[in-house]
């Protein structure tokens, strides 16, 4: 049997990682649990920092053949902020089940790693509802971003959810002058799926559309991805309890920033008391909401 070395990365730098390959379980898991992995805008970063612009330079005028083609009077520009944040642990492997089965074990820890990630990460950018740290709080979420912008663009409800709720929420976004039909979502957590599922239209369809099936389900004719990072808490948390909401907008302008993919490297020498060999995981993304007007959310914050 071939030797597997997990000292040397194939990419050339021997810094003891290995990459995961984006067709690999690892990053599958990853990108079918959270909705910002899987549908966020991606940004490649080389750098910790990265400033991504903002450009508004205004549409285009109609001239005559031959007329002169004036110049915009006014350009705006600015940027956003990408800080890249590390999201790694380390776990202590059994050297007898790295004998008994090394791979299938390795990959085993390192799809967990993913699921708790991506439940952990999606929280994060969307619903932590505290100011930034980098730490317990990585980024300014999207539930933040709203809060502090404008109040009216989160929605209370504490009776049931209405088919009027969400077509009005659906409106504050239309209205938007960063409103992209073609890239339009909604993020709801898992818990309000039973409501959903029990509204309908005018001609008693339900308005929500094969949530469950292989593709991704719709409301409204737009996707819907549900998450358990739509709901609200002090701190990251890979089950967040506070309240649950719904969130509408353009994807476009949730930025994810990848400085480094999923990788992980395997200590060279077990643990001498525990007969234990060590796994890292690790991970690092920034995030930012690029323009929070282009979203609006309907919290439940009462028990029907």
């Amino acid at each position: 049997m071939a030797r597997i070395d997990f000292s040397t990365w194939q990419g050339g730098n021997g810094d003891g990682y290995i990459v995961e390959e984006i067709s690999s379980a690892v990053v599958q898991q990853a990108n079918a649990v959270s909705a910002i992995e899987a549908y966020a805008r991606k940004e490649n970063m080389t750098t910790s920092t990265k400033l991504v612009p903002r450009l508004n330079a205004g549409g285009p005028n109609v001239f005559a053949e031959g007329d002169q083609i004036t110049e915009a009077t006014t350009v705006e520009k600015d940027a956003v902020v990408l800080q890249a944040r590390k999201w790694a642990r380390i776990f202590q492997v059994s050297e007898e089940d790295l004998n008994d089965s090394f791979v299938d074990v390795l990959n085993k820890f390192k799809i967990d790693w993913a699921n708790k990630y991506a439940r952990k990460f999606d929280h994060a950018c969307l619903g932590v509802n505290a100011a930034e740290d980098g730490t317990t709080v990585p980024y300014t979420s999207l539930y933040k971003e709203l809060t502090d912008l404008d109040a009216g663009l989160i929605t209370p409800s504490a009776g049931d959810i209405t088919f009027t709720q969400l077509n009005d929420l659906l409106g504050q976004v239309e209205a938007s002058a960063y409103f992209d039909a073609s890239k339009t979502m909604f993020l709801a957590h898992p818990t309000l799926m039973k409501a959903l599922r029990g509204l309908v239209d005018d001609n008693h369809r339900p308005i929500l559309q094969e949530p469950l099936a292989g593709t991704t389900g719709t409301l409204f004719g737009y996707p819907i991805k549900f998450t358990t990072g739509a709901a609200v808490d002090t701190t990251a948390q890979n089950f967040p309890t506070g309240n649950p909401f719904i969130a509408v907008g353009n994807m476009d302008m949730l930025i994810n920033g990848t400085r480094m993919g999923i990788e992980s490297a395997v200590s060279r020498d077990a643990k001498f008391d525990t007969d234990g060999v060590l796994l890292k995981i690790r991970a690092r993304r920034a995030f930012k909401v690029a323009k929070p007007e282009a979203f609006a959310i309907l919290e439940k914050t009462a028990a029907e």
